[in-house]
């Protein structure tokens, strides 16, 4: 008798997995909101563009209309170009990128793919 098993599987993506992520990153920002900034210079990954100061010290200001935006970082909703009424000050945007830029990205894998392979056989002689 021989009998065989293949098994394969898709692999495991971030966005799989959303719930379970987004209920961790509100955790994490609930107790320690400054825990993914390593630096006011250096934004996170986010779903829109985030954009904080080249010094870390000097506040955004509007190439356009030279407005202060008062603060060192900033995102803004949306592709629509930068006005005083779209930028959200103050906050970086924490949602996660449809990238599979790590970390952060949706499209990155979590884990590996499982695969299973085997053969068995058995013989008798009477």
């Amino acid at each position: 008798m021989l009998t065989g098993h293949y098994s394969d599987g898709e692999v495991l993506l971030t966005q799989d997995r959303i719930g379970l992520i987004n209920h961790g990153y509100s955790a994490i920002l609930k107790n320690d909101p400054g825990f993914f900034i390593i630096d006011r210079s250096f934004p996170i990954l986010g779903a829109t563009p985030n954009i904080g100061s080249a010094d870390g010290v000097t506040n955004l200001t509007l190439k356009s209309t030279g407005a202060s935006l008062i603060s060192l970082c900033h995102h803004r909703p949306g592709a629509s170009a930068a006005t005083p009424s779209s930028i959200i000050a103050g906050q970086w945007n924490s949602t996660l990128a449809p990238t599979a830029e790590y970390p952060g990205g949706l499209l990155t894998a979590m884990g590996s793919v499982p695969r299973v392979k085997s053969l068995m056989a058995t013989v008798r002689r009477n």
